[in-house]
């Protein structure tokens, strides 16, 4: 299947039903990782890219939510998640600028 063919799926609650436990635990995994990067490396800020953009308009407020719930006060105010600028090409656009 194809990315869009996946987007319009999830953005039919109909279809999306059967589904939405696949999609809490990955939002709940992805917010796990992300929480716990921030707190290992002490990031500001952690940029969100590869395939995960395609699927912004329905997985972004999710996970925001997600991780405003499992991050403390002091995490929240210093940390922001933000998606990449490139999208999904960030990883190839990268590679190619290494020697």
């Amino acid at each position: 299947m194809s990315s869009k063919e996946i987007l319009n799926i999830l953005k039919d609650e109909k279809q999306r039903k059967p589904l939405e436990e696949i999609l809490q635990n990955y939002i709940e995994y992805l917010s796990i990782g992300i929480a716990n990067f921030a707190r290992i490396c002490s990031s500001d800020i952690v940029t969100i890219g590869g395939s995960f953009v395609h699927f912004q308009d329905v997985l972004w407020d999710r996970l925001l939510q997600e991780l405003d719930r499992i991050m403390i006060p002091m995490e929240k105010e210093k940390v922001t998640i933000r998606l990449a600028i490139l999208g999904n090409d960030a990883g190839i656009i990268g590679a190619t600028r290494i020697k």
